[in-house]
């Protein structure tokens, strides 16, 4: 068992999560709401992200570890979860996801949910999968993982309810630990899967974790990366001007908001976007083409599915079709997605996946 250190001091990294913080507060105090003009709404945007990374590399620094972008929940209300169901589908969906976000409120480094929405996204962000009882987490047209069209007690994801952001898949990996194909996600940690319990900072291990016996996930260590300011580890979410613009991150079977995923930014040789059916050996990924990337005005429904890259999935809402990107050393800067791809800014390996994981030139 182990829990997040009680720290009695800021080290340099808090002391820059408290800039943010004030920055962010002053932000929300003086242009928050109606008629906030384009670059202050991307200002503030700028300002969630880079506090969102910086709760993130928090949690990291505690537990050794990146966490999970999500998992499937062992229950319907609490932070738990359990190896062996982190399958290719959910086996019990009224448990819903558990998502990131919940875990750093959980732990206390972020304590509103409003830091991950963005004033310039519809809605502020998109919904949950699974919204649960609360009518305004709901968006026109939207249905759950139980086929319910409106308002109901369960599922409800242990998410924060409006979601403008979204990781590097290849560093916060997806859930798929324990599913048949060739490759899985990978979360260990020091020789162990962590997971945030129910109570506050309660990291448990769960079963299954022997590395030596188990093909279990893995988290990237932050020592992992090389040359960390260039490795994305955030970014902003893609939607449509529309009432049912969140429908970009639906699947191609129009079933769900996907806000819980992150983005895979690379593709196998062989198997394109299902990256888990990539052959043994290597290396086997790459970057997507430039072109790969739609242009703007192609954006459409299904984005976080799309055959070509579901980097398409990433905002284009900000001026000259940008958005933010965060990077593992904290920062936080602005440009296309298809700058990101050209730049290579997505890593170099795709550390968050079994077997080779090195990325092609």
């Amino acid at each position: 068992m182990m829990k997040p250190s009680v720290r009695s001091g800021f080290a340099l990294s808090d002391c820059a999560s408290l800039i943010a913080l004030v920055g962010l507060t002053v932000v929300v105090g003086s242009v928050a709401g109606a008629g906030l003009r384009a670059p202050a709404r991307a200002s503030y945007c700028a300002l969630n992200e880079r506090w969102i990374t910086h709760g993130v590399l928090m949690l990291t620094e505690d537990l050794g570890s990146f966490p999970p972008a999500y998992v499937f929940g062992a229950d319907t209300h609490s932070g738990d979860w359990d190896f062996e169901d982190q399958m290719g589908a959910n086996p019990v969906p009224a448990n819903g996801f558990v998502h990131f976000s919940f875990w750093l409120r959980e732990v206390g480094y972020l304590t509103d949910d409003a830091v991950f929405e963005c004033p310039q996204a519809l809605y502020g962000g998109a919904p949950n999968n699974n919204p649960g009882p609360n009518p305004d987490d709901w968006d026109p047209g939207q249905m759950d993982d139980l086929g319910h069209w409106g308002p109901t007690e369960i599922p409800n994801d242990r998410q924060a309810k409006r979601m403008a952001y979204t990781a590097n898949a290849a560093i916060m990996p997806r859930n798929k630990f324990n599913i048949p194909q060739y490759r899985k996600n990978r979360l260990v940690g020091a020789g162990e899967v962590w997971h945030v319990g129910s109570g506050k900072g309660d990291i448990g291990q769960a079963e299954g974790s022997d590395r030596d016996t188990v093909s279990v996930g893995r988290a990237v260590v932050p020592s992992d990366i090389e040359h960390p300011a260039r490795v994305t580890l955030l970014t902003e979410f893609a939607f449509l001007d529309r009432p049912d613009g969140w429908r970009t991150l639906e699947t191609v079977t129009g079933r769900g908001i996907k806000s819980h995923r992150p983005l895979t930014p690379f593709l196998g040789r062989s198997s394109g976007i299902g990256v888990y059916d990539e052959p043994p050996g290597g290396p086997r990924f790459v970057y997507p083409r430039p072109d790969d990337i739609l242009p703007d005005e192609f954006v459409g429904t299904g984005m976080i599915e799309h055959p070509n890259t579901i980097l398409n999935a990433v905002g284009r809402h900000h001026e000259g079709g940008t958005a933010h990107f965060a990077a593992t050393d904290g920062s936080v800067f602005r440009t296309t997605v298809r700058d990101t791809v050209e730049r290579r800014l997505w890593g170099e390996r795709f550390w968050s996946i079994t077997g080779d994981n090195r990325v092609l030139e």
